[in-house]
């Protein structure tokens, strides 16, 4: 029987669960509020999942407590509860949940801020924020944490645009479990795994986080990922497995909007070094030149990217209503929504310019010969090496699921100890009327990034 004074859910009689903000593999993350107090907070809540993998997840969410239990610096997201504790939903209907209850961070991840506006944040902005990454992964390893995880969604900002570490579940004590003090399970995700790591050598927490920090500071500035495949199968990165960093450099000014700084390409250069032994330390980074001259003000980061949020939030909140199921229509051009009905006349644009603004993506194709869309679908993922999988097939619909194969070298990590995982997608294609055809598109699984960097090629295409 439900009690229809009760306007959220409620765990543990304690706190009102009030809406969904982040949807994960093994997670769901609510805004919710102790009930009688007005602290917004952040809970997640473990999903449900078959007994071997729900115990494996249980491992990761245990030890995410126990290491944020650790940790306490301005820089890394504060553990406030956790328990085991009892979901009563509006309807009445009870289940049991593992939670953290954690600081709130407003404006949710740094990723946000740079993919959504489809730019990077510069170098003035960026050693702003790279310092304070650098900041907290500093305390967390001389606390003797290894995060394992970095990147820019696990990077999450407050109101004032504070940087947080968070996600901790693949956290680990960084000096191992045994004499040799080095790590020996291979996980994190491939696009920001250094080296050693996708090598499958047994590798230092300290120099490898180093080197995921190194690629969030690529996306930072540039709004791009410094690599298009995992680093040692990388054409760019093998300059630096030469030790021929001018060449990657070289290779990668065309791809970029703006001209970065020799002082830039240095602290680069000393991170993405391929030997782990040679790589730069915590301590060398926090000194580097380029780290010592004009750095931003607290204000000045606000203000860029306060600058950015009103786009952002726009697309959070499509992100939320798709999560939650509820039904909405739109497409996203240069900042404005548009409803899908009122783009009747204006069709004929560039397809690139009707990007739906929220997971999946939706593409508006206007032609008449749908069947010639979906074989051009095909064709265009014949390039990579993926697994096709049709689901289902009609005059007015397909689905399929895109799994992309991993190269030889990572294949190699797929064991007991190994956690990466590759790019998974689903794309859709609806007829809407004779001439009008919707393809959208879901990541399901590997990095967001990678995802959206692939749509972007996709919608380029045409």
């Amino acid at each position: 029987m439900n009690d229809d004074s009760q306007e959220y859910d409620i765990l543990d009689n304690k706190y009102n669960l009030i809406k969904t903000i982040g949807l994960g593999a093994t997670a769901t993350v609510k805004l919710a509020q102790e009930i009688g107090k007005s602290e917004i907070l952040a809970i997640k809540l473990l999903k449900n999942s078959d007994s071997q993998t729900k115990n494996f997840n249980l491992k990761n969410f245990n030890s995410e407590i126990n290491t944020l239990r650790k940790l306490n610096h301005e820089n890394i997201i504060n553990l406030i509860d956790s328990g085991n504790g009892t979901v009563k939903k509006v309807n009445g209907i009870t289940k049991q949940k593992n939670y953290i209850v954690l600081e709130y961070a407003e404006n949710s991840e740094l990723f946000d801020f740079i993919y959504f506006p489809k730019r990077g944040l510069g170098e003035k902005i960026g050693k702003g924020l790279f310092k304070q990454l650098l900041s907290g992964l500093d305390a967390c390893h001389k606390s003797g944490v290894a995060h394992r995880d970095l990147k820019t969604e696990n990077l999450m900002l407050t109101d004032k645009y504070q940087v947080k570490i968070a996600d901790f579940g693949f956290a680990t004590n960084i000096e191992g479990k045994n004499e040799s003090n080095l790590l020996t399970t291979f996980l994190g995700t491939l696009s920001y795994a250094s080296p050693e790591v996708i090598s499958k050598k047994f590798y230092k927490g300290a120099p490898s986080d180093i080197f995921s920090c190194g690629v969030i500071l690529f996306i930072i500035v540039t709004g791009k990922l410094p690599f298009c495949k995992a680093a040692v199968q990388d054409t760019y990165y093998r300059n630096f497995i030469r030790k021929d960093a001018e060449s990657f450099w070289k290779m990668m000014e065309p791809r970029l909007e703006v001209k970065v700084s020799n002082e830039f390409k240095s602290i680069l250069n000393s991170i993405f070094t391929y030997d782990a032994e040679q790589r730069i330390t915590m301590d060398e980074l926090m000194n580097h030149a380029w780290l010592k001259t004009d750095m931003p003000t607290t204000e000045e980061i606000a203000k860029e990217l306060e600058s950015r949020k009103g786009e952002v939030q726009t697309m959070k909140e499509l992100e939320r209503q798709e999560m939650e199921g509820e039904e909405y229509g739109g497409v996203y051009r240069s900042g404005n929504l548009v409803a899908v009905d009122d783009l009747t006349d204006s069709l004929e644009r560039e397809i690139k310019d009707y990007v739906k603004t929220s997971n999946p993506y939706k593409v508006i194709i206007k032609d008449k010969n749908h069947c010639s869309l979906y074989n051009r679908l095909l064709c265009y993922f014949d390039k990579y090496v993926v697994k096709e999988k049709k689901i289902e097939k009609d005059n007015n619909y397909f689905r399929f699921n895109v799994i992309f194969d991993l190269e030889e070298e990572v294949k190699n990590l797929n064991d007991a100890n190994t956690l990466i995982q590759n790019l998974e997608i689903k794309i859709e294609m609806k007829n809407v009327s004779n001439d009008q055809c919707i393809i959208e598109w879901s990541k399901l699984k590997g990095d967001k990034m990678e995802f959206f960097e692939l749509f972007q090629q996709f919608v380029e295409s045409f």
